[in-house]
C-alpha cells in the first residue's frame, strides 16, 4: 500500500535505494564477468553466481512492483520509469557490442508511427 502513495518520502527513498542497488549490483556483476574471462577461479565463479542470483531477485521485485502498482512506472511526474529504462539501456549496451540504443530507438520510432514495416 505504501508504494501506491507515490509522493510520500518513504516511497521515493525506497525506489531510489532499489534502483541504486540494482545499478550497483549489475555494474559489479559485469566487472566480475570480465574477471572471469581473464582469470577463471572458483571464488570469482561463486561471486558471479551470487551477483546474478541477486540481480534476478531484484528484477523479480521490479516485476512485482509493475504488477501490483504500475503507477510507479506510469506516472509521468515520477522518475521511476526513466530509471528503469536507463537501467535496461545500460544493461543492453553492456551486453551487446555496438550502439544498441540506435536500433532500439529506430524500432521505437517505427512502432509509434504505426508503420506497417520496419524499413
Amino acid at each position: 500500500m505504501q508504494l501506491l502513495n507515490l509522493d510520500h518520502v518513504t516511497t521515493k527513498e525506497f525506489m531510489n535505494a532499489y534502483f541504486n542497488s540494482l545499478n550497483d549490483l549489475t555494474s559489479e556483476m559485469f566487472i566480475t564477468f570480465k574477471e572471469l574471462k581473464d582469470n577463471y577461479n572458483s571464488l570469482t565463479h561463486r561471486k558471479t553466481k551470487c551477483y546474478f542470483e541477486n540481480a534476478i531477485d531484484l528484477l523479480r521485485m521490479c516485476e512485482l512492483f509493475s504488477t501490483w502498482c504500475p503507477e510507479l512506472f506510469l506516472d509521468v511526474d515520477n522518475v521511476h520509469s526513466s530509471r528503469l529504462l536507463n537501467f535496461i539501456m545500460f544493461t543492453l549496451n553492456s551486453v551487446f557490442i555496438g550502439e544498441i540504443y540506435k536500433h532500439i530507438k529506430f524500432f521505437s520510432e517505427k512502432n509509434f508511427s504505426k508503420s506497417t514495416t520496419l524499413e
